[in-house]
């Protein structure tokens, strides 16, 4: 991806400014991460917004340790979850990654590292994001296919060409919908499932591998 990469052992700024056409300043954070590469993530709080975690999932999640704990990280997760609630984040998301896209010339964006879709609104307001922006691709993980509710929403978001639901696991989630490709923790439900490259060697990126990205194969991950 042209211009991602911002010189040796730095990341690229995932800070995005939007100016709306009142005036009003409003600030988008976008992540990167060693494992995911070239392709910046939008985060938002855990559990807040994980309506369907499991308690297993409650103890084990990765956000709950390590960098996601900084105070810099919280607050910009937080600024995200508050921006999201807006009538117009729309509007203003499909602008922060245009400007993101024009920047670094991204062209994936993964949703949710941290965090997770926490209602239907909000899930149809990434429908109308990804339609808005038929030439990024979207990808994400999600317990969320557990919530009746939002699982309907979901069938039809995943409907969308540019946009892959990848239903994450555990051994208390119980198996996932039946046609979506499953991303598991150390074993999938489903029997042909890969482990993640990454697990194996540090140097397969997510934007090398893109296993996930397409939704290609049901993969499981180690437990950190």
């Amino acid at each position: 991806m042209r211009g991602v990469v911002a010189g040796r052992n730095r990341r690229p700024r995932g800070r995005v400014v939007v100016r709306l056409e009142n005036g009003e300043r409003v600030i988008m954070s976008f992540g990167f991460t060693s494992k995911l590469g070239a392709i910046p993530h939008f985060s938002l709080p855990r559990g807040i917004t994980c309506p369907g975690a499991t308690e297993w999932c409650k103890k084990y999640c990765y956000a709950a340790k390590g960098r996601h704990l900084y105070s810099s990280v919280r607050k910009s997760r937080w600024n995200n979850y508050e921006i999201s609630k807006r009538e117009d984040f729309v509007e203003i998301m499909v602008r922060a990654i245009r400007k993101l896209s024009e920047r670094l010339g991204v062209r994936v964006l993964r949703l949710h590292e941290e965090g997770d879709f926490y209602s239907v609104e909000y899930i149809k307001k990434w429908r109308r994001i990804a339609e808005k922006l038929p030439d990024i691709h979207f990808y994400t993980y999600t317990r969320s296919w557990r919530i009746p509710e939002l699982r309907a929403a979901l069938e039809e978001l995943r409907k969308l060409p540019n946009f892959t639901i990848i239903a994450s696991t555990d051994p208390y989630t119980g198996p996932p919908p039946a046609d979506w490709p499953e991303a598991g923790i150390e074993k999938c439900y489903n029997e042909r499932a890969a482990r993640c490259p990454h697990d194996l060697d540090k140097r397969i990126t997510c934007d090398k591998c893109k296993l996930c990205v397409k939704g290609i194969v049901n993969v499981w991950f180690k437990i950190q």
